[in-house]
């Protein structure tokens, strides 16, 4: 009986111990990205992933040269992670748009690291990051970009993304990582890297005569409220509330007959909601009050 008792107690040491090895080796692990560009034109790729401290963080950006290839740590022991690719012409992009469990995400173009919250910068843009799974037996990932044509598409999602993507991005200049100095210079657009621009801040000219209007925006979710910080640095005077409201819709409503349908499409384009439906409610003459402009987000 004392040599069972041995025997047992061995083995459940023994199985303690195997397990407490495996999960040391898989909080240890600092899984790999491989990016490889086929694509005829630089790329800047941003990743998403939950870090050792159990927070989920978005990065940018890796900057990938046509025909090179780029390899960073994902700081992460998860196997699920997420990525969103643009290139630098702002022609293509590769993202989770109407893919199952993707993530519509806030990012700048220039180098950032973001966790929660709004991001304290004025070209934010919305953008969705398409999923990606680490296999089993592999401690790295390999993800490669094509592009077949100037406006075409790329294996991993490409063509545009409409809640946000590379149809309205600002010009692109992120610093470090490979990317260079934005501003003048050898890069596509000025700069070392790829930089420049016209378009100040990342805000459309048509909302420059909305600065100073008053918007009411109501959103259903609290993460929602980064709506209300972006129209803010747009300069406009922004009400935000939080309820559970009626609409099931994203709309916009324009209540005050100054406004025009160019400034609800330059609001859907600056909040990356592809599927902001306008209405015309000008008839009610609510200029300089709070809703002289409501918007509802439905998420």
């Amino acid at each position: 009986m004392r040599k069972w008792s041995r025997t047992i107690t061995l083995a459940v040491a023994s199985t303690c111990a195997a397990f407490t090895a495996s999960t040391a080796l898989a909080q240890s692990t600092n899984y790999k990205l491989q990016i490889i560009n086929k694509c005829n034109r630089t790329i800047y790729v941003a990743r998403r992933a939950k870090a050792f401290s159990g927070q989920w963080t978005t990065r940018g950006w890796i900057v990938v040269r046509a025909g090179q290839s780029r390899t960073r740590l994902l700081n992460s022991s998860n196997r699920i992670f997420y990525l969103y690719a643009v290139s630098a012409d702002r022609k293509i992009s590769w993202h989770g748009y109407r893919k199952p469990n993707s993530v519509r995400r806030p990012v700048v173009m220039r180098r950032f690291t973001h966790t929660t919250g709004p991001i304290e910068a004025a070209e934010v843009i919305f953008v969705h990051f398409d999923r990606k799974r680490i296999p089993q037996d592999k401690v790295g990932f390999r993800q490669t970009y094509l592009c077949t044509s100037e406006t075409g598409g790329g294996r991993s999602g490409g063509g545009r993304d409409p809640g946000g993507g590379a149809d309205h991005l600002p010009e692109i200049g992120p610093r470090g990582d490979g990317g260079g100095q934005s501003g003048g210079g050898n890069g596509a657009g000025g700069g070392n890297g790829a930089g420049g621009g016209t378009q100040v801040g990342g805000i459309p000219p048509a909302l420059g005569s909305l600065r100073g209007r008053r918007v009411w925006l109501l959103t259903k979710t609290v993460p929602a409220r980064d709506y209300c910080a972006l129209l803010t640095r747009a300069g406009l005077q922004v009400r935000c509330r939080y309820e559970q409201h009626r609409s099931t819709l994203n709309t916009v409503i324009l209540r005050c007959p100054d406004h025009t349908t160019e400034h609800a499409r330059a609001l859907k384009a600056y909040l990356g909601l592809g599927d902001l439906q306008t209405k015309n409610w000008q008839r009610e003459n609510a200029c300089g009050k709070y809703h002289e402009i409501t918007i509802y987000v439905n998420r």
